[in-house]
This record gives C-alpha cells, sequence and structure tokens, in this order.
C-alpha cells in the first residue's frame, strides 16, 4: 500500500497542468495535435505538403492509406518545407511496411529549417535529387535539417546529391543531412550517391552525413561517396558533439575514396556488435577511415573489405587518441598494388583492448591477438534485423571472446543470446547451439 497521501501523488499531474497554463504563457506542446493527409496529391488541401505547412511546432502528420485510398506520394512541385521546429510524420500503420514519398529525381523530399527534430517513421522516402546552387551549399539529397532527423522503420533509397563547379562549399549526405544528429532505428539507408563534377573527396557521406550519428539494428549498404564516407560521414571536426554510436548495423557493399564504410572526424566514434562488410575504397580505409577519432570497438566483425593501398581500417594517428578493439574480428580484407591482391586489415596503433582477431596490421595490437582465419562465412541473413557473417567449424573465434559491456545478445537482437553456455565467440555474431557447429561447415 502507498504511504503517500493522495494529494502528493496527484501533485505529478498538477505540475504538469500548471506548466502548460503558466503565467509566461501557453507552450505549444501542450497543444500538439494529429494532423490527417486525407489524399495523395502533391500540393492542395488535404496533401501531405498543405498538412505540413498547416501544423504547429510538436504535431504528428498522419498518413493513412486506408482513409488516402494510396500508398504513394509523388512530388512534382519541388521540396516539402518543413518550417516547425519539431514535427512527426508517420505511416499509421505496422512497422513491417512503408508509405512511399518520392522527389521523382526532381527535388529533395524534406528540407526541415527548423533546428529541432524532424521524426519520419515507417516511411519510404526515394528518389530525391539535389543541386547546389552557385555560391551554396549541397546537403541531403532526399532529406535536408538544421537540426535532428530521427528515422524510424524507414528507408533512405536511390536519392542523389550532386555539386557544380563552386567549389567553395563541401557536398554532404547523397540521402540525408542532419545539421545537429541523425538517428536511425530499424531502417535501410541504400543505393544513395553524393558526387561533385570535378573535385570527388569534396563530395562526403553518401548515404548519410551529420556531425553526430547514432544507429541501431540498421543497414548501410550499396551507397556511394566521391570522397569520404560512401556509408556515413560523422563531421563534427570540432569535439563539440555527442559522438557517435554504431550499434548491431551492417555497413555493406558502399565505396568512397576514403571510408567506404563509415569515415568519421570528431568528438568519439563507438561500434557495438557491428558488421562492416564488402565495401570498397580507392584510398584509405576500405571499412573505416578515422581521421582522429577517438574509437572503441566491441564484439564487431570487419571483414572482406577491399581497397587499393589500403587496409580494412584506417587511423589516421593525429595526437594523441585511444583507439579500443575488444573481442572483435578484422579479418579478410584485401588491398591491390598493382597485379597483386594482399591482406590488410589495420593500420595504426591499437592502443587497448583484447580478445581479437586481426590477420595482418601496420601497427601495434593488443598483445593476445590471434592471428588465425576467422573461418567467416558469407554475409547472409541469419536472423535478426541485419546482415552477420556466421562462424565456420573450427572457428578461432568460436568461444575466446569477452563481454566486457555486458551485452545481452550478439547483433542480432532477440532470440540470440551474447554469451551462450558461459562463453563467448569474437565477434558481431554468437553460435546459439554449440552442437550445430559440427555442421556448419557448408555441406550439412
Amino acid at each position: 500500500m502507498n504511504p503517500r497521501p493522495t494529494a502528493e501523488r496527484r501533485r505529478p499531474l498538477a505540475v504538469a497542468i500548471a506548466t502548460c497554463f503558466a503565467l509566461v504563457g501557453f507552450s505549444p506542446a501542450c497543444f500538439a495535435a494529429y494532423d490527417n493527409v486525407t489524399n495523395c496529391n502533391d500540393a492542395g488541401a488535404g496533401s501531405l505538403r498543405d498538412t505540413i505547412a498547416n501544423a504547429a511546432s510538436g504535431d504528428t502528420v498522419i498518413l493513412n492509406p486506408v482513409a488516402m485510398q494510396c500508398s504513394v506520394i509523388t512530388l512534382t512541385s519541388g521540396e516539402i518545407v518543413v518550417a516547425r521546429q519539431d514535427l512527426t510524420v508517420k505511416y499509421n500503420g505496422n512497422n513491417s511496411n512503408r508509405f512511399t514519398l518520392s522527389g521523382n529525381l526532381g527535388s529533395r523530399v524534406f528540407k526541415h529549417t527548423g533546428t529541432g527534430t524532424l521524426k519520419l517513421q515507417r516511411l519510404g522516402i526515394e528518389l530525391g535529387k539535389y543541386t547546389n546552387p552557385p555560391g551554396g551549399s549541397a546537403k541531403g539529397g532526399c532529406i535536408y535539417s538544421a537540426g535532428t532527423v530521427d528515422l524510424e522503420y524507414s528507408s533512405v533509397t536511390a536519392c542523389k546529391l550532386t555539386g557544380n563547379a563552386d567549389h567553395t562549399y563541401a557536398r554532404l549526405g547523397g540521402g540525408i543531412y542532419a545539421g545537429m544528429h541523425l538517428i536511425v532505428n530499424h531502417s535501410t539507408i541504400s543505393a544513395n550517391s553524393v558526387t561533385d563534377p570535378t573535385i570527388n573527396y569534396q563530395a562526403n557521406g553518401g548515404g548519410a552525413a551529420a556531425p553526430a550519428i547514432t544507429a541501431t539494428y540498421s543497414t548501410f549498404s550499396g551507397n556511394s561517396a566521391g570522397g569520404y564516407g560512401g556509408g556515413m560521414y560523422a563531421t563534427d571536426a570540432t569535439g563539440e558533439g555527442s559522438g557517435s554510436l554504431i550499434r548491431q548495423c551492417t555497413i555493406s557493399g558502399n565505396t568512397g575514396h576514403r571510408g567506404a564504410g563509415i569515415s568519421t572526424r570528431g568528438n568519439s566514434l563507438t561500434i557495438l556488435e557491428s558488421t562492416i562488410s564488402g565495401n570498397s575504397a580507392g584510398s584509405y580505409g576500405s571499412g573505416m577511415f578515422v581521421d582522429g577519432t577517438p574509437t572503441a570497438i566491441y564484439n564487431s566483425t570487419i571483414a572482406f573489405n577491399r581497397g587499393v593501398n589500403t587496409c580494412g581500417v584506417f587511423f589516421n594517428e593525429r595526437g594523441n587518441y585511444s583507439y579500443a578493439l575488444q573481442s572483435s574480428i578484422v579479418a579478410n580484407n584485401t588491398y591491390s598494388t598493382g597485379s597483386s591482391i594482399r591482406e590488410c586489415d589495420v593500420t595504426g596503433d591499437i592502443t587497448s583492448g583484447s580478445h581479437n582477431i586481426v590477420l595482418t596490421s601496420f601497427g601495434n595490437l593488443p598483445s593476445d591477438t590471434d592471428s588465425r582465419d576467422p573461418l567467416l562465412f558469407a554475409l547472409a541473413d541469419n536472423g535478426g534485423a541485419t546482415f552477420t557473417h556466421a562462424l565456420r567449424n573450427g572457428s578461432p573465434a568460436f568461444g575466446a571472446g569477452e563481454n566486457l559491456t555486458r551485452l545481452a545478445t550478439d547483433q542480432r537482437g532477440t532470440g540470440f543470446a551474447r554469451v551462450v553456455d558461459g562463453a563467448v565467440d569474437i565477434g558481431a555474431y554468437e553460435v546459439q547451439d554449440r552442437d550445430d557447429l559440427i555442421f556448419a561447415n557448408g555441406f550439412d
């Protein structure tokens, strides 16, 4: 029985009401509403564009295919401007379905000028295109925000960001650019590109670019950048942001000049239970290029990335930065030089960590690092939200890892324990049935 009197139990509600009706004025958040789109027209009464224009900050704009009698909106009169600080646009369905918004390769889809959060839920955003005007910047092929973009159970696909002959400004974010923070949850960012007609190294973040990126259970695949970060580019060179966190994600099949999977400059980067695989770079860091960013990588797999005169992970050692590698696999990354192909996994000194498998390195590694082939299967759907590399029979990763951050599951999430029979495997993938390993040779 709660000993507190009824009046005290009600105090939080009273405080909330008082806050909304404070003498300083009414807060718009107190009056946040649900605004329904009624048709799939590009403009006019009841359209998405019109509904957003008439919404208040903090509102939620609802797309309901049953009421609208459609599931696709194609923009023909330019990007939709979101002038409010905070706005949510969501499809009113289940997490496995998407409502499609297409820029039809004629414009961006969203331009968010507020510095709050643009939250997008259950949307398939595609075919946006933006080319910077003379004297201006080019940011965000499909989505631009001056603040935060929060993408949930959505996809951003086949968007293009291109530059012109004015090289004063960089081009950032083929799919998405967020000026403050990008949050990606259970989403896919794929087949987006950022290019520059003459100076490609200024075209960065093929999939996405932001000062800080937080991604969970998401896939960045098939994106391309002429410069840094084919999959993603974290841009906070000032170190004033909150840092980036990549957790239970797969970053694969991206291309770029440096850091084909991930390129980062800034405050910090933490990678947990993620796979970086099959990316291809023309210069440093086919999987990752870390430019003076304190980095910690836990229980992850970085493999089968390809480059030219580069390793899979490249730590650009400017200043006294820490680079930690813990219970992770960095292996089978290759580079071409002339007519030969060679293994190269890490460039730079790993300053702390243990229980890793790294085949080759130009730099110092923890003393207990195993240099044997981890025997990985190809990247595949092994369950969960993202693709992983399963372990073959006889892999030295089996039972040789550590769960320093006390993870409950492996990369795949619910239903896939991180600790099985008291043991932990090295890398992002955990074998669930130890007896099944005797069959995991590709011939069962």
